[in-house]
């Protein structure tokens, strides 16, 4: 079993059957299976989950940024921050956030996907216009509003799903004789109301 995020953020003190991820854990070990969870490292290899968003959305000429986990590049033409997201909500099934002017003509973009943000704004802002990213926290939306930084907020599910077709035709191609087979068992756990 592939998976973008792994069964375990926090050091496993216990398997028990009471706690969800050791308890799929214990499922996955009883049943042979093997599992390997590509996550930041998917996020920063070519072709992952940072350069497909930029594919996606016509975001060109892309370098590494965040220790190369995202990706700074440019739009084919500047639009307005408004029009851009739109296009984003469009493009990713998304409902999306966004701070900053609206009608701000934006053409360098910062991709995140996934957690983004954190204490990389002030260094976003010397690279782009504005940051696409899944999830910021407010305080980051703060500091991006007041350094001139326009974010799009995505959802994090949303911002990393886009990876999954185009990984499985790769790996199909790569891999002979191997059948990959796309779970719509996960998803986003939050409904959009």
């Amino acid at each position: 079993m592939l998976t973008h995020h792994p069964l375990f953020f926090h050091p496993v003190r216990r398997m028990a059957y009471s706690d969800p991820a050791t308890a799929a854990a214990c499922v996955l070990l009883r049943r042979g299976i093997g599992l390997f969870s590509a996550h930041t490292n998917l996020d920063a290899a070519h072709g992952g989950v940072n350069d497909t968003l930029c594919e996606l959305l016509g975001v060109r000429d892309t370098i590494p940024f965040d220790e190369g986990i995202g990706r700074v590049g440019l739009l084919k033409e500047q639009e307005p921050l408004a029009q851009f997201a739109q296009r984003v909500e469009t493009l990713l099934g998304a409902k999306v956030n966004v701070s900053g002017s609206l009608t701000r003509q934006v053409r360098r973009v910062a991709v995140l996907g996934g957690s983004g943000g954190s204490s990389d704004v002030p260094a976003i802002v010397e690279e782009a216009d504005v940051l696409l990213t899944g999830e910021v926290k407010h305080s980051d939306a703060i500091d991006a509003q007041t350094l001139g930084l326009g974010l799009i907020v995505a959802g994090h599910y949303e911002t990393e799903c886009v990876v999954l077709p185009p990984l499985i035709k790769r790996l199909q191609n790569e891999c002979f004789g191997v059948q990959y087979q796309l779970s719509r068992v996960d998803g986003s756990p939050f409904v959009r109301l």
